[in-house]
């Protein structure tokens, strides 16, 4: 499929534009730079789900240079991005960048409606060589024991809430269902106490201790997700400012939790959820609700051709 050339950048000067704010990142930082750069990734998805992907490109720049660690879909999209406009300086530098944070090269290698033109450009096939290095280079800065110890957590958490569940949907008050949901009770408690002695020891798991998911996209580890004790909360807050949770899984986990984002990160206990809800979602760098319906709109005019990653649509 050929690629429809849109709003084509101008690819020398954005590519200097993008070494030069990458360059004097340390004297921009905002004072909350994850929710400053969230905000702008929001951006960046609106003008992609608009068809304007020079202007995509042009704001993941500015949020890629604010924060020390940018996530991996964030750098890929800003690729394809890049890879549309014909910008191949960029894009190198962002591929390059997405092989080092875990991106395997067949995520770019099997898309190839965006990168097939560029397979026989010499700087593609350096990359292409490079890339063991790149792997080997990501999986050293990696906790093994770490990932290891929660996927097995996650194991845990999945075996406890398998089989039939039948009772917990139609007959809750059933003495089945007692039973399970205190399996499960006690699963999450027991993993709970797991969690907070690895954080303790290890930090937050994030894309920079654990890795990448199994997908660029990927939402995480679940007993992580099931954990709804109150004394979590500020920890994950915390894990949230500092870059180490995307927007989009702090806001769910905050969701199942039955809190409010907004509230709990400006201690605004006593606003209501539904005042000002979309100004709220944006200060926390949460798309407003109108992104939702035009990201069903841009799937299925363009059935994602391009291959973006979002998180809100899998």
């Amino acid at each position: 499929m050929m690629i429809r050339k849109r709003n084509i950048l101008q690819p020398m000067a954005l590519t200097v534009v993008f070494c030069a704010m990458i360059l004097v990142v340390s004297a921009q930082k905002p004072q909350q730079p994850y929710i400053a750069y969230h905000q702008l990734v929001v951006q960046a998805e609106e003008a992609i789900l608009d068809e304007d992907y020079q202007n995509a490109l042009s704001i993941y720049v500015k949020a890629i240079a604010i924060v020390d660690y940018a996530f991996t879909k964030d750098l890929y999209n800003a690729a394809v991005c890049a890879a549309i406009g014909d910008d191949t300086a960029t894009l190198f530098i962002l591929m390059e960048r997405c092989l080092k944070q875990g991106a395997e090269f067949t995520t770019f290698e099997n898309n190839r409606t965006v990168f097939s033109r560029f397979f026989p450009i010499k700087q593609w096939h350096v990359i292409e060589n490079e890339k063991d290095n790149y792997r080997k280079e990501y999986l050293s800065h990696l906790n093994m024991p770490y990932k290891r110890a929660l996927d097995s957590l996650n194991s845990i958490d999945q075996m406890a809430r398998s089989g039939n569940v039948y009772s917990l949907l139609h007959r809750p008050q059933s003495k089945k269902a007692q039973q399970r949901r205190e399996i499960i009770r006690q699963t999450d408690s027991s993993n709970y106490e797991a969690i907070k002695q690895l954080i303790e020891q290890f930090g937050y798991p994030s894309e920079r201790n654990i890795g990448v998911g199994r997908t660029l996209n990927y939402f995480g580890h679940v007993c992580i997700w099931h954990i709804t004790d109150s004394s979590f909360l500020d920890v994950q807050k915390d894990a949230f400012l500092n870059g180490e949770i995307p927007v989009e899984r702090y806001v769910a986990k905050m969701e199942y939790s039955h809190k409010d984002c907004y509230n709990y990160l400006y201690h605004c206990e006593n606003e209501s959820r539904d005042e000002n809800y979309d100004s709220r979602r944006v200060a926390i760098g949460f798309p407003q609700t109108r992104f939702f319906e035009k990201l069903k709109q841009y799937h299925k005019k363009t059935h994602n051709e391009f291959g973006f990653l979002f998180l809100y649509f899998n």
